[in-house]
């Protein structure tokens, strides 16, 4: 998925479900101007992630974005749940994710030039 825009009030959900083993971005260039929602989802149960699975996340707007990786077996995460996030706007970025196994980075390369922040939990339930 790539470039996806929310300059409006409405909110936007994202589900991705895959078994198989990612290599490759997954969404990429996901930009909040307005007061909507983003909500990013991606389950898996025997999936390792090896790449970014959301990457150029930016939010100029005061509507938050949500991002939750669940992976609810006991495979990896080695790549980056959010690469490129931006903040310059009053809305925040919240990250979830459920693993406990990693080999790298979970977030990479943060800006913060607004009052939103940046929120990261981990080992969130399944």
């Amino acid at each position: 998925i790539h470039d996806v825009h929310n300059a409006g009030s409405g909110n936007f959900h994202i589900t991705y479900r895959s078994e198989s083993t990612s290599s490759e971005e997954l969404i990429h260039n996901v930009h909040n101007a307005g007061s909507g929602q983003f909500h990013i989802k991606y389950s898996t149960s025997s999936a390792n992630t090896h790449r970014r699975l959301v990457n150029d996340v930016r939010n100029a707007g005061s509507g938050p974005i949500n991002i939750t990786y669940r992976n609810c077996g006991s495979r990896n995460i080695c790549g980056k749940v959010a690469n490129d996030v931006y903040i310059a706007g009053s809305g925040s970025v919240y990250i979830s994710t459920s693993s406990t196994n990693n080999c790298g980075e979970l977030i990479n390369n943060v800006q913060d030039q607004g009052s939103g922040q940046i929120y990261l939990k981990y080992g969130i339930g399944c």
